[in-house]
């Protein structure tokens, strides 16, 4: 009985020493910018803001994870007039939905050099699956990740009332990701 415990014990701290490493994001280098369109003009944006906890490693796509919280609030297009709409109770409502999650665990490699993350991205209350096409590069404890998504923003209840109208604000929206990080 106590051999079984203690190999039990020896797998788990094998598992957990095996687990890809935490990175450490760079938050003054990394962006998260989308692109979308208003009268048929394209227009990118972003948050001032985000908070990712990520672990990854190429050798263990298995074991890697990704939860990434968004204020909303942060929501910056350059724009004054259109990031206090976005803000609003029709778009990010951020009075009562301050904060979007996006959350992964399920990694594949694509090809030689694009890999995917599967997961869900919860927006408004909200949650819709969400693919991150991503590549990687990692040298000497650091990493570059660049990405993207494309969402539907209906899918989230981003625009409503006048709004909705995708002749106005396209209904599709890229989402880009540049990140730097140590590890």
């Amino acid at each position: 009985m106590r051999s079984a415990w203690l190999l039990g014990l020896f797998f788990m701290a094998a598992s957990a020493a095996a687990a890809p490493p935490l990175w450490r994001v760079d938050y003054d280098h990394s962006k998260l910018q989308f692109i979308a369109s208003q009268g048929g003009a394209e227009f990118t944006g972003g948050f001032d803001r985000f908070q990712a906890e990520i672990r990854f490693s190429k050798s263990d796509l298995e074991h890697s994870s990704a939860r990434v919280s968004i204020p909303t609030g942060t929501v910056n297009t350059r724009n004054g007039e259109r990031d206090a709409a976005l803000a609003g109770a029709d778009w990010f409502d951020v009075e009562h939905y301050p904060v979007a999650v996006f959350s992964a665990d399920n990694f594949e490699r694509l090809n030689a050099r694009d890999y995917r993350a599967s997961g869900s991205l919860t927006v408004r209350d909200t949650t819709q699956p969400v693919n991150l096409v991503f590549q990687v590069q990692q040298a000497k404890g650091t990493a570059h990740l660049t990405g993207e998504a494309t969402l539907n923003r209906l899918a989230f209840g981003l625009g409503t009332g006048e709004w909705a109208d995708d002749k106005l604000i396209g209904v599709r929206v890229k989402v880009k990701v540049d990140l730097y990080a140590s590890y």
